[in-house]
């Protein structure tokens, strides 16, 4: 089945063409640098070039947490252009089709779920990028929660600091390991002059005392978070994507020794991988569209 994939972020926006899985085509755009008139047009264009392909559905992978009775966006943080905008309903009148939202990490989630790790019936998946998400899959079933929130992991207080450069939590994980964070912790402790988290790697592994000291602080109470997850939803692996997640080969060796020394004797051996999986948001969109087309012809079914 055709579908249409939408990965709509603060910084870029992504649309595909989607058979089963597969990518057919792909237009990626900077969503930044547009205004919300001509995002829509750009989309919309898109839409109508997929639809005259075959697509029968969309599904949009969107940054923040989605109600689950609404479909609308509980928080547009990174997207502020569409605060208190009924998205779908703008998109299923122009296109005619049908369209589903959810969350960019609870999409990306799916995806590696069903492509990557097809066996796995219980896998919480944590995007480690300029911010922190998560979500949690089991039996191949997003696990949303009453407000939309399951699985969400940047709020969980993990530290008693004060900085914040967000609307979470102060000590938040977002505000202590997220991408951001790296950066503006290595502002103060290092230099100002540090443009990117990459550039706080790069330092590390040249030998940067102060930049290995950040990377090991970020790994220990990255683990502290993890083992949250690993004790209140004891998933079968923790699968990790985004940015940050690039320099696996630095910070992972310390985040499994933390990590094995904060959960019980039984969870020490989760395995804590990261996905292969190229464009997860934009492909778990087009998934979601397939799962829910299915699902409500199958009701349309029943009721006839």
């Amino acid at each position: 089945m055709k579908t249409i994939g939408i990965d709509l972020g603060g910084t870029n926006l992504r649309l595909a063409l989607v058979e089963d899985g597969k990518i057919l085509t792909l237009n990626s755009y900077k969503s930044n640098a547009l205004d919300k008139e001509k995002l829509l047009s750009i989309i919309l264009k898109d839409i109508q070039a997929f639809k005259a392909c075959g697509a029968l559905a969309i599904g949009i992978a969107v940054a923040g947490p989605i109600d689950p009775k609404t479909k609308k966006l509980n928080m547009a943080t990174n997207i502020p252009l569409f605060k208190e905008f009924d998205f779908i309903s703008y998109l299923e009148k122009e296109s005619l089709l049908p369209v589903y939202i959810e969350n960019d990490a609870n999409a990306a989630g799916l995806a590696i779920n069903l492509l990557e790790y097809p066996d796995i019936n219980s896998l919480y998946y944590i995007t480690h990028s300029t911010g922190i998400g998560g979500a949690y899959i089991l039996n191949k079933q997003i696990i949303s929660g009453y407000k939309g929130y399951a699985g969400e992991i940047g709020n969980l207080k993990i530290s008693e600091d004060d900085y914040i450069h967000n609307h979470l939590n102060h000590g938040s994980l977002e505000n202590r390991c997220s991408g951001t964070a790296i950066l503006e912790i290595a502002k103060k402790e290092i230099d100002n002059n540090i443009e990117s988290a990459s550039e706080v790697f790069e330092r590390a592994r040249k030998g940067d005392e102060k930049a290995l000291a950040i990377i090991d602080s970020m790994s220990k109470e990255l683990a502290l978070a993890l083992s949250y997850i690993a004790h209140i939803l004891n998933p079968e692996v923790i699968v990790f994507g985004g940015g940050v997640a690039l320099q696996h080969d630095l910070y992972f060796p310390l985040l499994k020794k933390y990590f094995k020394n904060y959960v019980h004797e039984a969870l020490k051996e989760t395995p804590i991988v990261v996905s292969s999986l190229e464009e997860a948001g934009v492909i778990g969109a087009s998934l979601l569209a397939i799962k829910k087309t299915e699902i409500n012809s199958a009701f349309s079914y029943d009721k006839d």
